[in-house]
Order: structure tokens, then C-alpha cells, then sequence
């Protein structure tokens, strides 16, 4: 059976760079990694940020944001991919019924709030698929549980 790396995903509020929540980062060739973990950070407390920890993706709110610059943020990703939440005028929030950014999870402090994000990877997914003259909807089933 194949090993599944474990994703996790934390929210820091009021982010100043890495060192703002005892984070240090290091790039290599083989991408961004966490490199130190300092003693008594509001990452460390969490006990889930580990040194060696690879980061994969990031997601930057832009309510605290002027304009300018997230449309500079947006405009220097160049090619890569970039997740969009959109939202409607009307709309409280981007999926109705839920209240999305870092105000949600506490007033301004430095904080650190996990965020568990189910991963299914595609050896648990079995997708049955019938001919494209059969009538019927498409079957899919997963198999194990989703961690």
C-alpha cells in the first residue's frame, strides 16, 4: 500500500512574513520548506508546523488589502495555479451561510487556527462509468476513508 503524505492547512492571522509567527522558510530547488520552528511561537505552540514541513500552496485574504495591491498580488503570479473564491454583489459572504476570511476565527491576535482538509487520493477513488449509449447516471464510489 502506498504511504499518503498528510496535508494540513493553518490560518495566521495578521501575517508579517514568517518570522511574524516563528516561522522560518527556506526555497531549494525541491520548492518552500520550513526550516525552524522557534521555541514558543504561536506555530510551535500548535504543534503542527514541523521542521522539514513542505509548503505546498498559500491563500492570502485580501480584506485588509487596498485595491492596488491586490490587483499587483494577482498580476505578478504569472503561470501557475492560481484558486479564485468569488463572490456576487448581494452575497454576505462567498458560499452562503458560511463566513470566510480571518475575522471568523478571532479578533486580531497572532493565533493559530488548524484547518483540516480531507484529502482522498486517487488510489481510493474507483470511478464506474457507463458506455456513452447507456442511459443512467454516472456511478462513482470511493473506497477506504477520506483522513
Amino acid at each position: 500500500m502506498e504511504m499518503e503524505e498528510e496535508t494540513r492547512e493553518i490560518l495566521l492571522p495578521n501575517w508579517q512574513g514568517s518570522g511574524s509567527h516563528g516561522i522560518t522558510i527556506d526555497q531549494t530547488d525541491d520548492g518552500v520548506f520550513v526550516k525552524q520552528v522557534q521555541q514558543n511561537s504561536p506555530a510551535a505552540k500548535m504543534g503542527v508546523v514541523k521542521e522539514g514541513d513542505q509548503i505546498v500552496s498559500a491563500t492570502v485574504y485580501f480584506d485588509n488589502l487596498q485595491s492596488g495591491e491586490v490587483a499587483q498580488l494577482l498580476n505578478s503570479m504569472g503561470h501557475h495555479t492560481v484558486g479564485l473564491r468569488l463572490q456576487r454583489k448581494g452575497d454576505r459572504s462567498p458560499v452562503p451561510g458560511q463566513s470566510w476570511g480571518h475575522e471568523a476565527f478571532g479578533a486580531g491576535g497572532t493565533e493559530v487556527v488548524l484547518a483540516e482538509t480531507p484529502q482522498i487520493s486517487l488510489s481510493d477513488v474507483n470511478l464506474n462509468l457507463k458506455g456513452s449509449h447507456a442511459k443512467g447516471d454516472v456511478g462513482v464510489a470511493v473506497e477506504g476513508d477520506a483522513k
